[in-house]
């Protein structure tokens, strides 16, 4: 598995025809079967490697040199003073989620750590804020359902959660028929 990974994400260093790069890079195009080959190439590699002590220079090099032409090309799309312009990016609700598990993923990598190889989006609403999200998927949750197992308190504990996001996820819950787990510590009198 891990050589077919490194074979997609070589394609996607070198550029070529059917990678994501070439996609954005060639066609102008946010090409979402290849984003996702991208992304769980990623997560192979990931897997493949985590447990060895040292990293590979030149996966190491090419995993660099994809995030970044990645997020150039993103920033081009959106600068004014450039004509470049990226067909079929994901709308709004999903675009942030997309960057994120790229960003995610990416990190991984360096760090070490394993992440989920599902391609489904979210549950989470999006409109908790880009920090709140990141911090919900670092603590592995990803759908409404998982956070019923946490309380408020716990959840305003991991950086990037406040009360507003609490708030959100509280409705979003009812709305499923669910609620945040009881506080189980003592109260103080």
């Amino acid at each position: 598995m891990k050589n077919e990974a490194i074979k997609v994400l070589e394609a996607n260093s070198n550029g070529q025809e059917g990678s994501f790069i070439y996609y954005l890079h060639e066609e102008d195009l946010f090409h979402e079967a290849s984003y996702w080959e991208l992304y769980h190439a990623m997560v192979d590699i990931i897997e493949a490697t985590k447990r060895e002590p040292r990293l590979e220079r030149g996966i190491s090099a090419a995993i660099a040199k994809v995030f970044s032409f990645i997020y150039r090309s993103f920033m081009w799309n959106y600068c004014p003073n450039d004509q470049y312009s990226i067909q079929g990016l994901p709308g709004e609700e999903h675009f942030p989620d997309m960057v994120d598990r790229l960003d995610e993923v990416f990190g991984a990598y360096f760090h070490g750590i394993s992440v989920k190889r599902e391609a489904a989006d979210s549950e989470i609403p999006k409109h908790i804020g880009k920090p709140a999200t990141r911090a919900l998927a670092q603590a592995g949750y990803r759908e409404l359902d998982q956070l019923a197992s946490i309380c408020e308190r716990d959840l305003l504990k991991l950086h990037g959660v406040g009360p507003k996001a609490v708030r959100i996820l509280r409705e979003a819950l009812e709305e499923k028929g669910l609620s945040f787990a009881p506080d189980s510590s003592p109260r103080k009198s």
